[in-house]
């Protein structure tokens, strides 16, 4: 099973590295920012927003009258915090997530969550807790691929 997973891990980088601007769409940037909680989105290695469900996971989150938008460190994620990801987004459930770096651009940008706890009985992400105090390198930044 570890030769699998390893397998599943190289074509999930690969697939998300492999972006084309022809899976991409050009978005409003000053996308509307709850005043509590996250919104999260998928990019390319461009950190352009993605249409195909893959990418590196960005959150971002409104403190006082500024959005601040970062990367999600893997601390505590898991199969349940990938599908309440996914579905806060519009998809039905996570296919597949790993931790890694896909862009240089990806380093300059702050690590936004971490130590992410979810109950088992959460059915949104809203549910969870988390900390913006982190310990984590770019290595450990979520990419998802979502379905």
């Amino acid at each position: 099973m570890d030769n699998m997973g390893s397998f599943w891990k190289v074509i999930v980088v690969l697939s998300i590295a492999m972006l084309t601007t022809a899976d991409v769409i050009e978005v409003d940037m000053d996308q509307e920012v709850p005043e509590e909680g996250l919104v999260f989105n998928l990019v390319d290695r461009n950190h352009v927003p993605t249409t195909n469900g893959s990418g590196l996971l960005i959150a971002s989150k409104r403190s006082q009258r500024e959005v601040t938008k970062g990367t999600v460190c893997d601390d505590g994620w898991d199969n349940k915090v990938a599908d309440l990801v996914c579905k806060s987004m519009g998809y039905t459930c996570h296919e597949y997530w790993v931790a890694g770096v896909i862009s240089e651009r990806q380093t300059t940008l702050p690590t936004l969550v971490d130590d992410v706890e979810c109950p088992e009985s959460s059915t949104s992400f809203s549910q969870c807790t988390y900390t913006t105090n982190h310990n984590c390198q770019h290595s450990e930044d979520v990419l998802l691929m979502c379905g």
